[in-house]
Parts: structure tokens; sequence; C-alpha cells
């Protein structure tokens, strides 16, 4: 492996490593109920039974980060998830709030568009694949 290739594959596991503790740590964070939690999805009227089915997504998403055969597939459903994360602190928090939240979508996508060529072994910057 040339050394490219190594640095864009260690900058792939990376980021991947990142976004399964960010999602890990906000789901379990949801799932036992913390105060933060809580009063997080109460100020915002939302019931916490949306709460604990988020922080199950976001556990199931951040394992199917490393499963090859569903990683797209819980990549989309995790920028789902935070593109409505966005949505709410762009009505109900500071413009501070949203960084983060803008943050993760880009990160899940590149995350599609790396496996997408990984499985089709195309070259992540030949011409096709603005297209896909």
């Amino acid at each position: 492996m040339n050394t490219e290739s190594e640095f864009k594959q260690r900058g792939y596991y990376a980021t991947l490593t990142l976004l399964t503790l960010l999602f890990l740590l906000a789901g379990i964070s949801k799932l036992t109920g913390s105060e933060m939690q809580i009063e997080t999805y109460s100020g915002y009227g939302l019931p916490l039974a949306l709460m604990y089915f988020i922080g199950f997504a976001e556990v199931l998403g951040a394992i199917g980060l490393w499963i090859r055969r569903f990683s797209i597939l819980a990549s989309a459903g995790l920028a789902i998830v935070t593109l409505l994360v966005l949505a709410m602190h762009a009505v109900f928090d500071p413009v501070a709030m949203l960084v983060p939240a803008l943050v993760l979508p880009v990160l899940l996508v590149l995350m599609i568009k790396l496996r997408c060529h990984e499985q089709k072994g195309k070259n992540l910057y030949s011409a096709d694949c603005a297209y896909q």
C-alpha cells in the first residue's frame, strides 16, 4: 500500500471511530435517561419516548457503521437524525449549537461516498464520483 492510500485509510478509520464514539455516547445518554437529555426533550416539547427511540437508533447506527453490509444504511439513517437535530437547534437554540449539528451530516455523507466507492472499486477522485 502506498503512502497516500495509507493516509486515506487512516483518515477513513479515524472519521469512522469519531462518528462511532459520538453516536454511542449520544445514544447511551438518551437510553439511560440522563437529566440533560430529559430536560432538552422536555424543553422542546417532545415526548420522552422519542428520546429513547433516537437513542436506540444512534446506538444501532454507530454499530452499523462498522458492518460493511449496513454501513451505508447506517450512515444515511444517522444523517437523517442529525438533520432533524439541526432543524430543532435552528428553531430553539443559539447559533453556536448548530456547529456540531452541521459537521456530523457532512461527515456521514462523506462516509456514504467512501463506502460506495469502496464497494464499487472506484477511485474516490474519478470524474464519475460526482454523479453518484
